[in-house]
């Protein structure tokens, strides 16, 4: 695959689009736009999904990472633990929230994210991987 074939996506609402290989398009106003995996240990690529395509055996995706809306899914995202944070109550979403801003801080995964104002994702079915963030030469 050298190229990402660029389409559009409709702004009409949220919405929900099911891809190939267990993952789906979630749209959730301007900036939450993600590509989320419904198996439970599958990664997701987090706002902002700008671009994506797909067929049967991958999904390639162009992301402009959002720092405020990837902290609140990955908070979203650790508050599935229910030992840690089983009332999903005010005090635990701020607890989730400052876990996930430490995490995309320091975490060098994270990091490699903020540190371009594009990347680029490749999701590879038969093997059940995600590859990236990559930038745009690395992609190509």
């Amino acid at each position: 695959m050298g190229y990402l074939l660029l389409q559009s996506c409709s702004s009409g609402g949220d919405y929900t689009k099911e891809l190939s290989g267990d993952y789906f398009y979630r749209n959730e106003g301007t900036e939450v736009k993600e590509i989320i995996c419904h198996l439970p240990y599958g990664k997701n690529i987090y706002s902002k999904v700008v671009d994506y395509d797909y067929d049967k055996d991958f999904i390639i995706v162009l992301q402009q990472p959002n720092y405020e809306a990837f902290r609140i899914s990955i908070a979203f995202d650790l508050r599935d633990d229910l030992k840690k944070y089983p009332t999903n109550s005010y005090d635990e979403i701020t607890q989730s929230e400052k876990v996930a801003d430490s995490l995309i801080k320091n975490n060098p995964y994270y990091i490699k994210i903020f540190s371009h104002k594009n990347n680029y994702w490749i999701i590879e079915h038969s093997n059940k991987k995600v590859y990236g963030p990559f930038t745009k030469e690395e992609y190509l």
